[in-house]
């Protein structure tokens, strides 16, 4: 494992957690960036807390903030869309899809798609392509919607 891009972390409520940032102090010991404890110590406080590199971090709290897609009412697609200025506003193969400008954590967000008057939300990544989107509700729905002819 290389010693640039470390973190401490553990899972907390089934969520990953990063605890610090970790760099080589000159003794040759990792201690937490901001905390200046040793990985050892930060273990001891958090039992169970492991180092990885940053995006072995980042995919595991990506896997546990990620939703399958669930039906919702126009009026709460709606309310979403008018909460803040829509993300990645798309139309075409017969669905509307935007993302959520906050984001839950990281790259995560609560995305949003509509195909005539049935919604769906889910969370995933901000950078999710209105084509994945689509292909995620119709695996997700037992009477799925046809997406129409690009």
């Amino acid at each position: 494992m290389q010693l640039n891009n470390l973190v401490v972390w553990h899972v907390s409520n089934g969520t990953p957690r990063a605890l610090d940032g970790l760099v080589l102090d000159p003794s040759g010991v990792l201690r937490g960036t901001y905390s200046r404890q040793t990985v050892e110590a930060l273990q001891q406080t958090y039992p169970g807390a492991k180092v990885t590199d940053l995006q072995t971090f980042s995919d595991e709290e990506e896997k546990a903030y990620r939703t399958p897609p669930v039906e919702i009412t126009e009026e709460d697609y709606y309310d979403a869309m008018d909460a803040l200025p829509p993300v990645g506003l798309y139309n075409g193969a017969g669905f509307e899809t935007f993302k959520m400008m906050e984001a839950i954590s990281g790259r995560m967000t609560t995305i949003y798609a509509r195909q005539g008057s049935r919604c769906w939300c889910f969370v995933d990544r901000d950078d999710t392509p209105h084509s994945v989107i689509i292909e995620r509700i119709l695996a997700a729905t037992p009477s799925h919607p046809q997406p129409m002819a690009a």
